[in-house]
């Protein structure tokens, strides 16, 4: 024990670049086994602390501290051969984890301090990234000059940098896994970290009074069918008043479908979101079912084309979010959905369900003059929700990117479907793997009325809301030198 304390009184000396005895300077391999588990204490007190209300412990985290110790032993293996001084390998991993150790408690109180007097926010965070990465390159600088003394001068200077480039590098390309996360009811299909409902300001009963007439206006100012042409209309209906990812989305989708697809003058929306409720109508089954029947009204239920957009959060027993507090709101089942399309009689449909679970509204939305697309698979969850995003994986993919590309449904959902996939496995998700489904008659329908369509510029996409502060803890370099964390 006495030993195990003298190795981490060298390590607290030598981050913060004091020169320890030079009887400290071999220490046995047994001790970075030992710090490891310390650093591993450390990581699960940090994350849980960082962790509000109800929350579940997991092993993730120590894949993180893990590989972190690993990186350290394999640059200190690295410095070992450089200098022909394998021997120097185990004293200098051992040092360089009990430097690290205390370089990260040292950040874990600057980060808890900033919290304390609420001046936690994305510049601290980055100013307090770019401090660990420094202070880490600055205490392996020491450590390779400890343990030895009698290499080159540069040598020891690119060995130190070569070490911190290895130990941190990895931290940029990864998420690092944490112990303890929030704890998900899927009865409200919210974790407990959520931000408090939304309440929409004034009068409930009032609103739900006056949708019905809203609805009427809102179908009034569409443009009626042309006779002997295909024209379409879309109906963007996003149903979570709590995030503004979905406002972002059906906002941009009426955007882009009215200058880059024909629409102008041919899309509704309906929105829950306590800042609209004033200009738009509701996103509720109720007015979905008003606002189908008041599109087949203005158009040839036989000629024309309905693109329906649905965004919102999903359940596993595959039912759609539907909310806006006080409003008690029903959820949206596959079986609502197709009741709602057939009693308004619109034949030919384009329907994009972007929500968890979505591909269990394939099968009771088919049809031979349907294509139906959805963001995942029915077992699946689909991913970008969030305060700190503007755009879910899959709305950003078809929309933002795949659509810019094409006009061809079939053709954006292939390019959607890799995008999704590519960041998926960026941030080490499990893949949604979304879904479609191209009746037999439709797909010569869409075509045709691609084709007749005027050339279109991309639309760029501006968010309606932008993003809010991320709150995820950014553990690049601070998670890099505690054990290579």
């Amino acid at each position: 024990m006495r030993a195990l304390l003298r190795t981490l009184g060298a390590g607290f000396l030598l981050a913060f670049r004091v020169r320890p005895r030079a009887a400290l300077r071999v220490r046995p391999a047994s001790h970075f086994w030992f710090v490891l588990l310390l650093a591993v204490t450390l990581s699960i007190a940090r994350d849980r602390y960082l962790q509000t209300g109800e929350v579940d412990f997991y092993l993730d985290g120590l894949q993180s501290d893990a590989f972190g110790a690993l990186l350290v032993l394999a640059a200190a293996t690295l410095i070992g051969s450089w200098s022909g001084q394998r021997v120097m390998t185990w004293s200098i991993a051992v040092l360089a984890s009990a430097a690290g150790l205390w370089i990260s408690l040292a950040l874990v109180g600057v980060r808890l301090g900033l919290q304390e007097l609420d001046r936690w926010d994305d510049q601290a965070q980055w100013l307090l990234l770019v401090a660990s990465c420094l202070w880490w390159l600055l205490s392996l600088l020491r450590i390779v000059d400890f343990c030895l003394p009698d290499w080159r001068w540069w040598k020891r200077a690119s060995a130190a940098v070569a070490a911190g480039v290895l130990t941190t590098a990895p931290f940029f390309l990864m998420n690092p896994s944490a112990y303890w996360y929030p704890r998900y009811d899927p009865d409200t299909m919210a974790y407990s970290d959520a931000a408090p409902a939304r309440v929409v300001r004034g009068s409930a009963e009032t609103l739900m009074y006056r949708q019905p007439q809203m609805i009427a206006d809102a179908v009034s100012a569409l443009r009626p069918g042309v006779p002997g042409q295909t024209d379409a209309y879309l109906l963007a209906f996003g149903a979570d008043a709590n995030e503004d990812v979905f406002r972002n989305e059906v906002s941009y989708a009426q955007t882009l479908f009215a200058e880059r697809f024909g629409m102008e003058g041919r899309t509704l929306t309906l929105l829950n979101h306590p800042d609209t409720t004033e200009q738009l109508p509701l996103a509720n089954l109720s007015n979905l079912k008003l606002a189908l029947a008041g599109i087949a009204a203005k158009m040839d239920p036989d000629e024309d084309l309905l693109v329906l957009f649905l965004t919102t959060h999903g359940s596993a027993d595959h039912e759609l979010y539907v909310d806006l507090q006080p409003l008690a709101l029903d959820g949206i089942r596959p079986g609502d959905l197709r009741e709602a399309l057939d009693a308004a009689g619109i034949h030919w449909r384009v329907i994009v369900v972007s929500a968890c679970y979505s591909g269990g509204f394939l099968d009771d939305l088919a049809s031979p003059m349907s294509l139906v697309m959805t963001a995942a698979r029915r077992d699946r969850p689909s991913f970008g929700c969030g305060d700190d995003t503007e755009l879910t994986y899959f709305g950003r993919a078809l929309l933002v990117e795949a659509l810019n590309q094409t006009r061809s449904f079939t053709a954006a959902f292939e390019l959607a479907r890799e995008s999704v996939h590519e960041r998926e496995l960026a941030d080490d998700f499990e893949a949604s793997e979304p879904q479609l489904q191209v009746g037999a008659l439709i797909g010569h329908k869409l075509d045709a009325w691609a084709r007749s369509l005027a050339p279109a510029a991309p639309v760029a996409f501006v968010p309606e809301v932008a993003r809010s502060t991320c709150r995820r803890e950014d553990q690049a370099c601070a998670a890099s030198v505690h054990s290579g964390r």
